[in-house]
């Protein structure tokens, strides 16, 4: 009797075990329900606005990259501005963080650092993307690189996107 009362024992904690397993919720488990995403507005895009050249010598510091340049929000009403920037920077002396900033109208917008440069003369890519609302009209964007050192910029591409929502 003690046998089956042990082999019983061991198969109902195997199976709780077992169904508790089954039924676990962890990170691999879906979220039950549903939920909008929140935030999200569909965009029309009404111009690209292309800079692209090479950078030389880059002191410590804010400095400019490309020109001052115009985009036009047509219409009424606001736009967004999407700056997608790559940057090609490096160094021979020392590492130095770099951070990649969008000008608009003037006023520079917040950014992280992007990346450090190298400091063996090789040179490194970084990217960077900003988003900005403008009320309709004529304004100036520009992209503005700080560094702790002096370092060497190389290649850069700077797309300027409108989008009406």
């Amino acid at each position: 009797m003690k046998r089956i009362l042990s082999a019983l024992s061991i198969l109902v904690i195997g199976s709780a075990a077992l169904w508790a397993q089954a039924n676990a919720v962890g990170p691999d488990t879906p979220p039950t329900g549903t939920q909008s995403p929140t935030g999200l507005t569909k965009h029309l895009l009404k111009g690209t606005y292309v800079s692209a050249g090479s950078a030389g010598a880059i002191g410590s510091g804010f400095t400019n990259i490309d020109a001052a340049s115009n985009v036009v929000c047509p219409g009424t009403g606001n736009c967004l501005i999407l700056a997608d920037q790559v940057f090609q920077i490096g160094n021979t002396s020392s590492a130095s963080r770099v951070a990649i900033i969008l000008r608009v109208d003037g006023t520079m917008g917040d950014s992280p650092f992007n990346g450090d440069t190298l400091a063996n003369g090789h040179f490194t890519s970084l990217t960077s993307s900003h988003a900005i609302t403008v009320p309709h009209g004529t304004h100036t964007v520009q992209t503005v690189v700080f560094t702790e050192f002096n370092a060497q910029g190389g290649d850069y591409t700077f797309q300027y996107k409108v989008y009406k929502p």
